[in-house]
């Protein structure tokens, strides 16, 4: 920890250090993001439409009730570990403490209003899985709630690899390994049953979480002794309970709302519109995760570090490394994005199979508000990261009643999976501009690509020095 309190790390330039943790982070996305999609292939083709659409809606419930039992406290960990919790043992013990408790309480509260919520769902097959199964959803979520606090941990400390291994939003190397191995061994069997994937989802979870906290408990344990004084950050703000709940408040209901719209968003169509409906706006969400899957890595990776560069007051270098960033993803993005407009149904005959052709035009419409979210860059993070969550609790409050408001009229008006599709490329599109120019002005920075041929050539020149060998700095 240097004299001003701000929390030390190896000495390794920034370039370097972003680099090595996207690496893993993204390395980690790569392998779960295609194991996930890889797991729905198999199943939508082992199950039956309806049988599906139960397990769909399960699936989408668990990350926003995971997200609820971590009542927001992932973020306000990288905040207060790149801000002067990681530089002793004792503020390095105390963030882990305060995120346990906060979780363990966030996980009774969810698991109790699930269980208050499932019995009432009406007697549909798509709800089966939800209320037949709720004990079994409940654990997977607790699981997965407590593999991200741990992730989030590990990302803090600068152990990345680690927190590759044990988790993150979309699980970890370890637990998507075991799920799609599991998942292949069933379906070579044609033994796949909702009942059984839910179970195979808990045990996957768990093996994940237990797995990451002996990681923390040993990565703390090689922190220097703590000095004799109390916990607090680099601004003067005491590492207590009180301070995380008041942080992470905030926090949480951005994230609730982004899920719900992003993850949730299936429940939401199950609400309004029958199987068939749901199955395909289902195959469609999955197959834009291609669009939307580059700046979802980076924003796991890049969240420390603009933690970090913000406590410092480098605002210039945070600008160029979000641009940056941004820049780079751009491309891929774009790629998958053409591909989904010209040839959509041939696309998901190859994944999917024959039965979801009819998700063509949904996932069409969807492509393009994707592509606004990948251009935008990391706004949210980067006002989440900068203790800009209350401004951007308005925003995402005023776009999610945007997103239900538009979501029913469509639904109820017929148009099944390509209304849900414009509802949500509305909002995505709305939320994104507009976020982004708070940005701006709040925090004074730009998140969107490169304009300029001659910019985006001296930064990759720029890169490719840094990664030379023998350089240093």
């Amino acid at each position: 920890m240097d004299s001003q309190g701000i929390a030390t790390f190896p000495s390794r330039s920034l370039f370097r250090r972003v680099a090595s943790g996207g690496g893993w982070s993204i390395g980690s996305r790569v392998i779960s993001i295609p194991s996930l999609v890889l797991l729905h292939l198999v199943v939508s083709r082992q199950l039956t439409k309806g049988q599906y659409s139960s397990y769909l809606l399960a699936a989408s419930a668990v990350p926003l009730l995971a997200a609820f039992a971590s009542l927001g406290c992932p973020h306000t960990l990288l905040r207060a570990l790149r801000s002067g919790g990681a530089s002793c043992r004792l503020n390095a013990y105390t963030v882990a403490r305060s995120g346990a408790a906060l979780t363990l309480i966030g996980i009774a509260l969810a698991a109790a209003g699930l269980f208050a919520i499932a019995w009432r769902l009406p007697a549909a097959e798509k709800w089966d899985a939800l209320r037949s199964s709720t004990g079994m959803v409940a654990a997977w979520f607790s699981c997965a709630a407590a593999s991200l606090v741990i992730a989030t941990i590990l990302q803090g400390l600068d152990d990345f690899r680690a927190a590759a291994l044990v988790g993150g939003r979309n699980g970890g190397i370890v637990s998507n390994g075991l799920m799609l191995a599991t998942v292949a061994a069933l379906a070579w069997f044609d033994a796949v049953s909702v009942e059984r994937l839910l179970l195979l989802h808990c045990l996957a979870a768990a093996v994940g979480t237990f797995l990451g906290a002996a990681i923390v408990k040993m990565r703390i344990r090689t922190l220097p002794q703590s000095p004799g004084n109390e916990p607090v950050l680099s601004d003067g703000a005491e590492l207590t309970q009180a301070w995380f709940f008041r942080e992470s408040l905030p926090n949480l209901f951005n994230q609730l709302i982004a899920l719900a719209i992003t993850e949730f968003d299936v429940l939401w169509v199950g609400v309004f519109a029958d199987e068939a409906a749901i199955a395909d706006y289902g195959v469609a969400r999955r197959l834009t995760l291609f669009v939307t899957a580059p700046l979802l890595l980076a924003s796991v990776a890049l969240a420390p570090f603009v933690a970090e560069l913000h406590s410092q007051g480098q605002r210039a270098r945070l600008e160029r490394m979000l641009r940056g960033t941004a820049t780079l993803l751009a491309a891929p993005s774009l790629l998958g994005l053409v591909g989904l407009l010209l040839a959509p149904e041939t696309i998901i005959c190859w994944t999917f199979g024959d039965a979801y052709v009819a998700a063509g035009a949904a996932m069409q419409v969807l492509s393009v508000g994707c592509i606004v979210f990948v251009l935008s860059g990391s706004n949210g993070l980067t006002m989440t990261m900068t203790g800009r969550q209350r401004e951007l609790l308005v925003c995402s409050i005023l776009s999610f009643v945007l997103y239900l408001l538009t979501l029913a009229i469509l639904l109820r008006s017929g148009w099944g999976a390509e209304g849900a599709a414009w509802a949500f490329t509305l909002q995505m599109v709305l939320q994104n501009t507009a976020m982004t120019l708070l940005v701006k002005r709040l925090v004074g920075v730009w998140t969107i690509p490169f304009t300029s041929i001659a910019t985006i050539r001296q930064e990759l020149g720029m890169m490719m020095n840094r990664l030379a060998p023998g350089r240093k700095q």
